[in-house]
C-alpha cells in the first residue's frame, strides 16, 4: 500500500514539475520564436522592425514612375482634332509682358483629321498644375508670340503648329495641358489631358 501511495505522490510531483516547466516556457515566450521569411534579397524577422535592405536588384524602385496618359510627343485624337505637344518652356517675360510669377509656354501641333474645315484658338487649351489649379491662356502674352492660335481655320488633312502662353505662380509645378475640340465646351466634357512632366 505504501508503494501505491509513493507511486501516486511521485506521479503527482512529476506532473506538477512538468506543468511548472511548460508554464514557465509559455509565460517567458508567449509567441513562437521568430521565423525568417526570405523574399528575394529582403529578410524579415517576425520580431524585427520592418525595414528593407536595398540591393543592386532594387534599383528599379528609385526610378520615378512613368506619367499616366499621353505625354509630350504623343499624338492624341479628340473628335476631328489631333493634338501633339512638341515641348514647353518657362519664361519670366514674353515680349514686353512681365509677371510676378512665370509664363509656361506650350508648343502645340494641331492637325485636322476630319473631312471639313475646323477652327482652332488658344482658348481651346487650359493648363493645370500638380495642385489642381487651372490656368487660362494669357491673351497679353499670346499676342507677343511669333506663332499663335487666333481662331484660325484649319482645312482637312492640314496641321498648324503654334504656342500658347499661360501665366502661373512661381511655385507652380507638375503641369498638364487640357485640350478641347470647341471653345463653347466650358466644362471640358470633350477633352484630352496631356502630361507635360519631363
Amino acid at each position: 500500500m505504501k508503494d501505491k501511495i509513493y507511486g501516486v505522490v511521485g506521479a503527482l510531483i512529476a506532473l506538477v514539475v512538468i506543468l511548472a516547466i511548460s508554464g514557465k516556457l509559455t509565460s517567458d515566450n508567449p509567441e513562437p520564436l521568430p521565423a525568417s521569411t526570405n523574399t528575394g534579397s529582403t529578410v524579415v524577422l517576425a520580431d524585427a522592425p520592418k525595414t528593407k535592405t536595398t540591393t543592386p536588384e532594387d534599383k528599379s524602385e528609385s526610378v520615378p514612375p512613368k506619367p499616366k496618359g499621353p505625354v509630350i510627343g504623343d499624338k492624341v485624337k479628340l473628335g476631328t482634332y489631333e493634338f501633339t505637344v512638341a515641348g514647353t518652356s518657362e519664361k519670366g517675360s514674353v515680349g514686353d509682358i512681365t509677371t510676378e510669377g512665370k509664363f509656361v509656354v506650350v508648343s502645340v501641333k494641331v492637325r485636322n483629321v476630319g473631312s471639313k474645315p475646323v477652327n482652332i484658338d488658344s482658348n481651346y487649351f487650359s493648363l493645370y498644375d500638380s495642385n489642381g489649379r487651372k490656368y487660362d491662356p494669357s491673351s497679353d502674352a499670346n499676342s507677343y508670340l511669333k506663332e499663335q492660335f487666333a481662331f484660325d481655320s484649319l482645312n482637312p488633312g492640314l496641321s498648324r503648329k503654334a504656342e500658347v502662353a499661360f501665366e502661373v505662380p512661381k511655385d507652380a509645378v507638375g503641369f498638364s495641358l487640357n485640350a478641347r475640340d470647341n471653345m463653347f465646351d466650358t466644362q471640358y466634357a470633350g477633352k484630352v489631358t496631356i502630361n507635360l512632366s519631363k
